[in-house]
């Protein structure tokens, strides 16, 4: 018979009275947003306009498209601004990523809407 000394370790001893802590993986931390976005035009001759107001005066819609690379703002109506921009129909909505208008130059038509 032999007999086994207590101050002997046979491998790993764990005292069945304390429950074990299954080890739990660390979260991997977010990469940092960035506050600013950048806007990217978008194909087309109006793709570098972005819909920025729209109101009606007077029964009259009127709207302020912002061209993305220049960040002139214009003012465009029913009647041909100065670049001969304007309003063919407004489809508004309620929830503004729909809102869209279609004006045209004069030889090509295209929808401008608000960015988010």
């Amino acid at each position: 018979m032999v007999v086994q000394d207590p101050s002997e370790k046979t491998g790993s001893q764990t005292n069945p009275t304390i429950p074990a802590t299954p080890a739990v993986p660390q979260a991997t931390p977010a990469p940092p947003q960035t506050t600013q976005t950048t806007l990217q035009p978008l194909p087309g001759v109006f793709g570098n306009l972005v819909l920025v107001s729209w109101l009606s005066d007077d029964g009259k819609d009127v709207i302020f498209v912002k061209n993305i690379e220049t960040n002139d703002v214009q003012r465009i109506t029913s009647q041909p601004n100065i670049d001969k921009f304007r309003i063919v129909e407004i489809h508004p909505n309620v929830d503004p990523k729909q809102f869209e208008a279609i004006i045209s130059n004069g030889f090509e038509q295209g929808a401008v809407r608000f960015r988010f």
